[in-house]
């Protein structure tokens, strides 16, 4: 399977801080990715600048062999989708009105016709249609969230069961908010999707959730590429335990099949 993205020489540079330098990372088309590292590792930096949205960042990504640049702005949109920690609500919206704005992009394209099943469908995979009416404002934290959820997937599906080989979608902590069982209806849409040919970016900071749900990790620490493998070899390495410099303890439930973890300190 070919990149989708890939970055080279990625520097980013704020107030005279280095944020962030990679020499080159790349990501796998229709693989699921998850970036994990400890606070200020440069997570999020790294997801902005593969959104496209980074002027300092552009030349350093690439698309499918070409400059993130060489794509407009409609293009871009089309293509790309991202679901940031926090998303602010400016004004009040029905939930359904906020979830239509992720059709934006769409507005004057062969795909307009598509909107309103597309909202449908965004709404019902996270379990919204029951509000749809509902003021934005009036909604709980994990409410809110599941609502720019549906926005971000209305965007990128452009009509229903499309091939989204060539998209990708960016999240800054999906799980933000989330009681248990949506954090498993979001994971599980996500392998749906990615079935259909999407690529999924993702930071996570549970190492579990991102073992257990991830094809590759990429590690980032203190602004640099720590290490990057599949999500098993992980697992089965003490790389979390240099990462995040404590024992993570990480195991392997056969009843199951999914991994979990015995973190502990380190004693003084």
């Amino acid at each position: 399977m070919s990149n989708l993205l890939t970055c080279q020489n990625l520097s980013i540079v704020h107030q005279q801080k280095k944020l962030l330098e990679i020499q080159e990372v790349s990501f796998e088309q229709g693989k699921f990715t998850a970036i994990i590292g400890p606070n200020g590792a440069g997570k999020t930096t790294l997801l902005k600048a593969l959104s496209g949205n980074n002027a300092q960042t552009n030349s350093a990504v690439f698309y499918q062999h070409q400059r993130l640049t060489d794509l407009n702005g409609y293009a871009l949109a089309q293509k790309r989708a991202m679901l940031s920690q926090q998303s602010q609500i400016a004004f009040p919206l029905k939930v359904e009105e906020l979830v239509q704005l992720g059709r934006e992009p769409y507005r004057q394209s062969e795909f307009a016709k598509f909107n309103e099943k597309i909202t449908a469908w965004a709404m019902e995979t996270m379990s919204l249609t029951a509000l749809k009416e509902r003021s934005s404002i009036q909604l709980s934290g994990g409410e809110q969230h599941r609502a720019h959820i549906s926005r971000v997937l209305s965007q990128l599906v452009p009509e229903p069961n499309a091939d989204l080989s060539g998209s990708w979608l960016l999240l800054d902590e999906p799980t933000n908010h989330l009681d248990i069982h949506h954090q498993y209806q979001l994971f599980s849409l996500l392998q749906k999707l990615k079935q259909q040919g999407l690529t999924i970016i993702a930071i996570l900071h549970d190492p579990a959730l991102a073992i257990n749900q991830a094809d590759h990790i990429l590690m980032l620490k203190n602004g640099k590429k720590f290490a990057e493998m599949s999500a098993k070899a992980v697992a089965e390495s003490r790389l979390l335990d240099d990462l995040y410099e404590m024992k993570m303890g990480c195991r392997y439930c056969p009843h199951s099949g999914q991994y979990y973890l015995c973190p502990a300190l380190a004693e003084s």
